[in-house]
């Protein structure tokens, strides 16, 4: 696999945040290796390529240092990591706790999700393989669950009604609930 000295720059850089294998995924690396280790290898190749000699390749003494931190701390960590250690720290709940239950497994489905869109942000390559759709039901239910938090509404039938400051409280909540009506009848006919 031939690789120009920008792209072996930008391979060494990425190697500050990310692991061999997804900086391989990242840069196409499969496509050219038979597995994941083949994968680890070439990448690991370009890595001390341009360790030994950085400024070959544009790099500086405080990126290659960033870049040996990070692969350091990678190698320390050990394989049985959790994959989302503040779950650890959640606390435990009694398994006849119904309503303790939910909320946990709500934070701990939060705290999950947000992990996955960060990995698939950080991908081009997962990014690619996302249905736009998935995103865009993701984020609708995300808004809606925020505005509810923020004590905002989720929607706002005032902007479909005839609605004016004229008009006393009564008349403009039953001026509300009629559009409303008229709205779930529109839904229910289609």
């Amino acid at each position: 696999m031939k690789l120009s000295v920008e792209k072996k720059h930008a391979i060494f850089k990425a190697l500050a945040t990310k692991p061999l294998l997804e900086v391989g995924m990242d840069f196409d690396f499969d496509k050219h290796y038979a597995n994941k280790a083949n994968v680890r290898q070439g990448v690991n190749r370009v890595y001390k390529e341009v360790l030994v000699e950085p400024e070959k390749f544009g790099i500086t003494e405080e990126v290659v240092d960033l870049v040996k931190e990070g692969m350091a701390s990678r190698k320390s960590m050990t394989t049985k990591a959790p994959i989302a250690p503040e779950l650890d720290d959640m606390k435990s709940v009694d398994s006849s706790d119904i309503k303790g239950l939910i909320q946990g497994g709500r934070n701990k489905a939060a705290v999950l999700l947000h992990k996955k869109l960060d990995s698939i942000s950080s991908s081009k390559k997962k990014l690619d393989e996302v249905n736009i759709n998935h995103l865009a039901t993701v984020l609708g239910i995300l808004f809606d669950k925020g505005q509810i938090v923020q004590g905002e509404a989720t929607e706002n039938i005032a902007v479909l009604a005839k609605v004016s400051d004229s008009m006393t409280p009564e008349e403009q909540m039953e001026a509300l609930l009629k559009m409303r009506e008229k709205i779930i009848a529109d839904k229910h006919d289609k």
